[in-house]
């Protein structure tokens, strides 16, 4: 009889767990078969109002994803709106506030794809960088810092030569390019007991090329005389009043930037996390 319930209760889809069938059939030995089958039909229609709760539940789920993910889409162009108006409305003001003198040109820095100007120049050791020979050997991470007067500027290169193993071990080399003077450079160097090449003293043309110079306004050329006691008219040879943005830039061997960073904000600078993230 056992068997015979069995097959009846899947054939007509009563039950999918046979196990309850066994069970209750066990349970209610000598019970005519069709009180078992009636009993089986409320095995089935208690399983599919269970099955309609999941369904629901899933349902509500579901649709509660959809509207975070709408609320969440909604509130991050908002964001971004705000920030684009914000950077919009006071870019001179605060440009003007870093030393930037707006009334003239200033860089906005290359993108991922332009061409890298190639330079050959002498390191802080008095040894021949050039950038077109070092490509045949690996990327180079170009890192554009103001002078050994900046505090963010000696912070940056001793991360840098905190990390460099790691950066070569990746098959990259590190350049660091400044305007000011060679001894400037060596002085850079010392401080911070850097390894890697830093080119100073370049032409014009050359940072020019990297689009990332600009003027310094006389209000902050005011300051740096001030606090500091550095006249960029002395300390950059060939560059004068100008310096460079904090820009970060990986070169591949096809001559073509593969990752850019620039921002005017000197204080904000590249991690050595997301240089080896990019490399």
């Amino acid at each position: 009889m056992v068997l015979y319930a069995e097959t009846l209760f899947l054939r007509f889809g009563l039950v999918r767990d046979l196990s309850l069938v066994k069970i209750n059939l066990i349970e209610t030995n000598g019970v005519n078969l069709p009180t078992l089958i009636t009993r089986a039909t409320e095995y089935k229609f208690v399983f599919s109002l269970s099955l309609i709760q999941i369904t629901v539940m899933r349902l509500s789920f579901i649709v509660c994803l959809l509207l975070t993910c709408l609320v969440f889409s909604c509130k991050t162009k908002t964001e971004v709106s705000n920030t684009t108006k914000a950077a919009e409305e006071l870019p001179k003001k605060n440009l003007w506030d870093l030393g930037i003198d707006t009334s003239k040109a200033f860089g906005q820095g290359l993108a991922v794809g332009d061409v890298a100007p190639m330079f050959e120049a002498m390191d802080q050791k008095k040894q021949t960088v050039n950038t077109k020979s070092l490509l045949d050997e690996g990327d180079l991470v170009l890192v554009f810092y103001r002078g050994n007067w900046c505090g963010y500027c000696n912070q940056q290169l001793s991360s840098l030569q905190d990390s460099l193993h790691m950066i070569r071990k990746k098959g990259a080399e590190v350049i660091a390019i400044t305007p000011e003077s060679f001894e400037g450079s060596q002085k850079a160097a010392d401080k911070n007991g850097v390894e890697f090449p830093i080119v100073a003293d370049l032409p014009d043309f050359i940072l020019d090329g990297y689009k990332v110079t600009f003027h310094v306004n006389e209000a902050y050329q005011n300051k740096l005389d001030n606090l500091l006691q550095i006249d960029l008219e002395e300390s950059n040879p060939n560059a004068g009043n100008v310096l460079p943005m904090p820009a970060v830039y990986i070169v591949g061997k096809d001559q073509r930037i593969k990752f850019a960073y620039f921002d005017e904000d000197y204080r904000k600078r590249l991690s050595v996390k997301d240089i080896l993230r990019a490399l």
